[in-house]
Formats: structure tokens, C-alpha cells, sequence
């Protein structure tokens, strides 16, 4: 994989992945942990899911913002090719 670069190229993609490790590891787990499990805890949560499937309706509006973006992102390339001819 890297055989086509030079130690140099190396050594410098080895310093940024440490660099970004380092920062990352400085930064905070999470500030919703502690809401997240205590929402593990409640009895009332199971049944407002059957009520209103929120697993579904997160997989819809993923599906849904995908699509929007592979929209836009073809919308601007054709404008772009057509500022090209």
C-alpha cells in the first residue's frame, strides 16, 4: 500500500495519526452517557417505541437525507459542467 511513497511521506502520515490520536484522546467520552443509561432503566420507553417506532423512523429520515444529498451533490456537478461547455 505505501510502496509508492517515500520514508519521508511516511513518517509524516505516521506524525498526523499520532498527532489526531493524541487530540482525540483529550477530548471527553461523552456528556450523555449518564442520559442514555438511565433512559435504559425506564419501563415506559419499550412501549412508546411500539407506539411510535423511532428505530424506523431514524432509518427513514437517513434514507431520506441521503437521497437529498445525492440531490444537491448532482444538481451542483451538472451546473458545473454545464459552466464547463
Amino acid at each position: 500500500m505505501l510502496e509508492g511513497l517515500g520514508l519521508s511521506s511516511v513518517i509524516r502520515m505516521g506524525v498526523i495519526l499520532v498527532t489526531i490520536s493524541f487530540v482525540l484522546s483529550l477530548l471527553p467520552e461523552s456528556p450523555f452517557v449518564t442520559y442514555i443509561n438511565a433512559l435504559n432503566d425506564t419501563t415506559w420507553l419499550k412501549y412508546f417505541n411500539w407506539f411510535f417506532p423511532v428505530s424506523e423512523c431514524i432509518a427513514t429520515l437517513q434514507a431520506w437525507l441521503g437521497a437529498i444529498t445525492v440531490f444537491y451533490t448532482v444538481q451542483v456537478l451538472a451546473r458545473l459542467a454545464s459552466m464547463i461547455d
